[in-house]
């Protein structure tokens, strides 16, 4: 990049360039961004794409990567500046308005999003992603049905896509429909079984229905691939809880506070597993702890049958107060 000047705001309709420049400059320009691209060096990248779009203004399939590299650095009123851009100069051009439903999304303009995908729809109405993104969108406006009518479109056309599924599998446990829940999780599972997030979304999904010893099969899975994971450990010491298998619970619950000590939701489930073993001193800590973590778990343990065998003492009504 000797021979350019540095750009000063990144705006590829800014720049002039010499008219002679060697044969081959544009390709290099464009392999060079996407290889930086591609190796996560986002402003290298950027770089070689402006000045790409400045030899090729009317390239919307150039402009469309420069707005992608914007987004991901952060940069999403650029993105969608270029995205606009790259859909002037071709507006049946459907990969922009996924994208650029995808930024939106990202800036929490959910209503917008859909906006976008509808009208890729409108061009190409059998394109997958533009479906998911208007089932991701829809889910994040909690308007749950739509989602699923979306995502169940978009898994006809691409049946063993795991984000679909996991996403469909979400959406069912927010209506209650486990059992779907659970088909949809599973299918997820064998196109890739070593996803941990199906997997925990999974066990989550069985510990809904009851079926405690498939989620503790789930959860521990999830443990083994991921050993670090304090979240899936801190599940399946749930599921050990409602089993009745304190201290297998107790040894989860401590293993997840290891590893991170601000998970404060472990410091309270090692005062429900101590109180109901009766170790009333030491359900008191932990509770003492989670609650100085936050306040809200004071309602919480008011309510929770858990610490029905110490309600009625002075320091559990003493802590509550305080």
């Amino acid at each position: 990049m000797d021979n350019f000047r540095q750009f000063d705001d990144k705006d590829a309709f800014d720049i002039s360039l010499e008219k002679d420049l060697p044969e081959g400059t544009f390709e290099n320009l464009y392999c060079a961004g996407c290889a930086y691209f591609e190796l996560g060096e986002y402003t290298k990248a950027l770089e070689f794409f402006i000045y790409a779009i400045a030899l090729r203004p009317g390239d919307y399939e150039l402009i469309n990567n420069a707005a992608l590299t914007f987004c991901k650095m952060g940069e999403y009123r650029q993105g969608i500046r270029y995205f606009s851009k790259s859909i002037s100069i071709k507006p049946d051009f459907t990969e922009a308005y996924v994208n650029m439903a995808n930024a939106l999304s990202d800036m929490g303009d959910y209503d917008e999003a859909l906006v976008f995908c509808q009208k890729a729809l409108a061009i190409k109405p059998d394109e997958p992603s533009a479906l998911f993104f208007a089932g991701t969108a829809c889910d994040n406006m909690e308007k749950y049905q739509m989602a699923i009518d979306y995502y169940e479109r978009a898994l006809k056309l691409d049946h063993h896509n795991a984000a679909i599924l996991v996403s469909l599998g979400l959406a069912m446990s927010k209506i209650g429909e486990f059992t779907n829940a659970v088909e949809y999780f599973s299918k997820a599972l064998e196109t890739d079984p070593e996803d941990t997030d199906a997997l925990n979304d999974l066990g989550g999904a069985y510990e809904k229905l009851g079926q405690y010893d498939k989620a503790a099969e789930c959860f521990q899975k999830n443990v083994d691939l991921a050993p670090d994971d304090y979240l899936a450990l801190a599940n399946l010491g749930v599921i050990y809880h409602k089993q009745g298998k304190v201290q297998l619970a107790q040894q989860c619950f401590t293993e997840a506070m290891m590893i991170n000590p601000n998970y404060d939701a472990s410091l309270y489930n090692l005062a429900c597993s101590y109180a109901l073993n009766g170790d009333q001193k030491s359900a008191l800590e932990f509770l003492a702890q989670a609650i100085r973590y936050d306040k809200k778990w004071k309602e919480i343990a008011r309510e929770d049958s858990d610490f029905n065998p110490m309600k009625d003492s002075e320091e559990f009504g003493k802590l509550l107060e305080q």
